[in-house]
């Protein structure tokens, strides 16, 4: 079923289950925000790479974090569904759209991903494992159940990738698309990290020939 919702174009993605905060400070988005807290309603957020892309992804308000004197606020958001977007009506100050929620296709549903899900999870880990050296990156939680939207934004992907992973209908291709990638940066990362290693243990640059 088609229906209008408010749109709002950022340069960014937001996948369903990920939960992002938001500083709301145009006048027309604060305007945006208020009809949807008023109505109960989502808002759908639509990549603007180059142009508004017309698969969105609906959020939904779950917090009001502050409500600053001057009417600007900061917000915490859920992904929920994702939409279409069949047309746009930008009559109001915030831009409308007549969106149509989709899922995966049905077939997909039925196919087997167990073994790519570990596949995923292995090189994640791994991935993380030498992230943990430098960043304050919590443990996995063994026990969540495990998607692939799970993994869209932390694994390195460029904006039109994460939007093409947006559109992705089937959670089979989406877990090979990110396991492919994970196979092609790890030797990358791997080797990034064995020289900071030697840098280290040196304890300066001067092992290394002038350029």
């Amino acid at each position: 079923m088609k229906k209008w919702i408010p749109i709002f174009p950022l340069k960014m993605v937001l996948f369903p289950g990920e939960v992002i905060p938001l500083h709301i400070f145009e006048n027309r988005y604060r305007e945006m925000i208020s009809y949807c807290r008023k109505n109960d309603e989502p808002f759908g957020i639509a990549a603007k790479i180059q142009k508004i892309h017309r698969t969105v992804c609906l959020a939904e308000i779950v917090e009001i974090g502050k409500e600053y004197p001057d009417g600007k606020l900061d917000i915490l958001c859920r992904g929920k569904s994702r939409c279409f977007v069949h047309e746009f009506d930008e009559s109001k100050p915030y831009m409308m759209g007549l969106v149509e929620e989709f899922d995966d296709f049905p077939e997909s549903l039925k196919e087997p991903v167990v073994e790519l899900k570990r596949e995923v999870l292995e090189l994640y880990e791994e991935m993380i494992q030498i992230a943990r050296k430098e960043l304050d990156i919590p443990e996995s939680q063994p026990n969540k159940p495990i998607v692939s939207f799970d993994f869209a934004h932390q694994v390195g992907f460029s904006l039109e990738q994460k939007q093409s992973l947006l559109a992705e209908r089937s959670e089979r291709d989406r877990l090979q698309i990110i396991r492919d990638h994970l196979q092609e940066i790890m030797p990358r990362i791997k080797a990034y990290e064995s020289m900071k290693e030697k840098v280290k243990s040196n304890g300066h640059f001067r092992s290394f020939p002038d350029t």
